[in-house]
């Protein structure tokens, strides 16, 4: 999804959720702007897009009003404006706490005594109130993720960052090759249409035929005037192998022990209770929840959500693929007669081993065009 296709579903749920803000963007060299603005808050983003997905790098929460008076006034003359109200001014060239004690000996009515009292008051709760502040800043993000109950962007955690990079950066530095280049070379990495094996599984949630599916599993930490904070508890997988062809022939991958990078594309979001029953009973199976667990927990089934994110490799997709390659039986081959003995056929297959681990991904950014032969 664009930055600005993003803008475009921001202020549109803005709109329907009855919100009197003005939003807009523009571009820049660092990535997109993205603001939204009242007469009381000013909420600024700056939105990136890589491989067709957009993030949240950096957001600024801003009163415009109490930005502007605090600008322009110290807290001693924020002091010299509550006790000297006809606009008495002294050089402000002394510490914040020689004011307070010249002030307190210089008004000893209790009339000013009170008077400090209060100011103190509001500095005190002025601190509370830009934390909270800083709070909203947080909940507004949540927000700004979700327009109508749908995902736009989710920011990842830095545990997922670091996953999908272990794999997808070797990918995107290995250079690409042929599947009958690689037969004589196991360096470099092939990129083709995904074709399934003997076996291909039906994903959970979009039903979609595939060779491999991730779910991952979020739980709703708490709710805040309708959205959720969200927090990842597990993942399902599941795989079988599969063929990667390309103009040049076709190598088959078993995917055991392979790291996995796809792109989170379906999803599905609802109460324990109203999952899908086969979706229920994975989750329960896979031991990330239970019924009785949540009741352990003091957890309502009733109103507990889930939020389940799903990832496939499916059949005709393009994905990248760096292993280490072996010979193998060919079952589908017919055998070639010759003298004495039969000569079995063999096939290429890429597998993982600890000195060349098997790397798949459908992540774009990993799909160079450039092919070597």
């Amino acid at each position: 999804m664009s930055a600005e296709r993003y803008a475009e579903l921001v202020a549109a749920a803005a709109r329907e959720r009855g919100l009197s803000v003005e939003v807009w963007s523009e571009r820049r060299d660092e990535g997109v702007l993205l603001t939204l603005w009242n007469k009381r808050i000013t909420l600024e983003l700056t939105l990136t897009e890589d491989d067709g997905a957009t993030t949240i790098e950096r957001a600024a929460l801003r009163w415009p009003l109490a930005a502007a008076w605090m600008r322009h006034r110290s807290p001693s003359d924020l002091y010299m404006r509550v006790l000297y109200p006809k606009g008495i001014k002294l050089k402000d060239d002394g510490t914040f706490a020689v004011l307070v004690l010249v002030t307190m000996a210089w008004f000893s009515a209790p009339l000013v005594t009170s008077t400090l009292l209060l100011a103190y008051a509001g500095f005190f709760f002025g601190a509370v109130f830009g934390h909270r502040t800083s709070l909203l800043a947080g909940e507004l993000l949540k927000l700004l993720g979700s327009a109508n109950g749908q995902a736009l962007v989710r920011l990842p955690s830095n545990t997922e960052r670091e996953d999908a990079r272990a794999i997808d950066d070797p990918l995107k530095a290995a250079a690409r090759v042929s599947v009958a280049a690689h037969a004589s070379s196991e360096s470099g990495k092939i990129v083709g249409a995904l074709r399934h094996d003997d076996a291909e599984v039906l994903a959970p949630i979009s039903g979609r035929p595939c060779v491999y599916y991730e779910l991952y599993v979020f739980e709703s930490k708490r709710r805040w005037h309708g959205w959720d904070e969200w927090e990842r508890v597990g993942a399902l997988r599941q795989r079988e192998p599969f063929f990667i062809e390309d103009d040049s022939g076709r190598v088959r991958v078993n995917p055991t022990g392979a790291k996995i990078s796809t792109l989170a594309d379906a999803e599905c979001t609802d109460l324990w209770d109203e999952l899908p029953a086969l979706l229920r009973a994975m989750i329960e199976d896979s031991g990330v929840y239970s019924e009785s667990a949540l009741r352990d927990r003091r957890l309502d089934p009733t109103r507990f959500r889930l939020r389940i994110e799903e990832g496939a490799l499916e059949e005709g997709e393009r994905v990248a693929v760096i292993g280490h390659a072996i010979d193998e039986p060919d079952p589908d081959a017919v055998l070639e007669l010759g003298g004495y003995r039969s000569q079995a056929a063999e096939r290429r297959c890429l597998v993982h081993a600890d000195r060349a681990p098997l790397l798949i991904s459908d992540n774009p950014a990993c799909l160079d065009d450039q092919a070597h032969a």
